[in-house]
């Protein structure tokens, strides 16, 4: 699939997680409610935020495909990373809030039996979520987005949130008490951690931390095919959104002409965005001695 394809489903698959997640978040928090099961409502709430991930994409992809101008000379990129982490920062606020209130449930002798549509509405999440975490992913490696990854990665946890809730609810139907509440603390709490490494992840991006160490192993042997360059001095990389900006410095021989140096730089960058993927704006400098 070519990339402007991928591209194109990413917006559509964000479409479809919007309003797929938007429906099982209602549907989840009425059967909650109704049926009594905190498990139902942490997948609520899960489901919400795969609602707000999915959205951000679609804000992300308008704002991040203006082009660069005299204010931001590298692009807006970068918001991606903005929107990840405040959804992600609000998202943690919710889940404190909520891990309280299963804690004051559990210190109760209150019990209630989920009601059996509990399990009915948890099962077809399961499927739901899967089908559109693969649509995700696929987009996400495709596309380089981290945004859309987060999403894909979003749904995937819904769906194994879900999943646990299933166990959940069979297991009180059967009376073991408080073991709802108890899968809704244990849920929130794989949710505390994915959610904040990503937005561990967010940061790091903002501060222009490196994209991706492998990539400048990669780069390195390509520059030893150019009989030209004698020494690779440093490869530096940054994630610019959807993008990744190399910056690179080379040892030449110091007899060499400007065009020459011109051609060897065409040549760098060139090979580069022949052999990697999703690089966006290369830096090439030299010096020789």
């Amino acid at each position: 699939m070519k990339y402007s394809d991928c591209d194109d489903c990413a917006i559509r698959i964000a479409w479809i997680g919007v309003f797929t997640s938007m429906i099982l978040a209602l549907l989840k928090y009425y059967i909650g409610w109704v049926g009594g099961s905190a498990g139902v409502m942490a997948g609520a709430i899960h489901s919400t935020t795969c609602m707000i991930s999915s959205g951000s994409i679609l804000f992300a992809h308008a704002f991040s495909k203006k082009d660069a101008d005299d204010r931001f000379h590298y692009g807006y990129g970068k918001v991606e990373f903005v929107l990840s982490a405040v959804v992600s920062l609000s998202i943690l606020i919710i889940l404190s809030l909520f891990l309280i209130s299963n804690l004051r449930v559990l210190m109760t002798e209150v019990h209630h039996i989920p009601h059996v549509t509990t399990v009915v509405i948890a099962a077809a999440s399961i499927i739901i979520n899967e089908t559109l975490y693969r649509h995700f992913i696929c987009a996400g490696k495709q596309t380089n987005s981290s945004a859309v990854t987060a999403a894909a990665w979003a749904v995937r946890s819904d769906a194994l949130t879900s999943l646990v809730v299933l166990i959940g609810v069979i297991g009180a139907s059967l009376n073991i008490k408080h073991l709802d509440p108890v899968i809704a603390i244990g849920i929130s709490i794989i949710l505390f951690k994915t959610v904040g490494t990503n937005l561990i992840n967010s940061a790091r991006s903002l501060m222009d931390y490196s994209a991706d160490d492998s990539l400048a192993r990669r780069i390195k042997p390509l520059m030893a095919t150019l009989p030209s360059v004698l020494l690779v001095k440093h490869i530096k990389t940054r994630p610019m959104g959807q993008h990744t900006k190399v910056d690179i410095e080379l040892q030449v021989a110091p007899s060499l002409t400007v065009s020459e140096i011109s051609q060897i730089e065409s040549d760098v960058i060139k090979l580069i965005k022949k052999n990697e993927k999703k690089i966006g704006d290369i830096s090439v400098d030299f010096f020789d001695h």
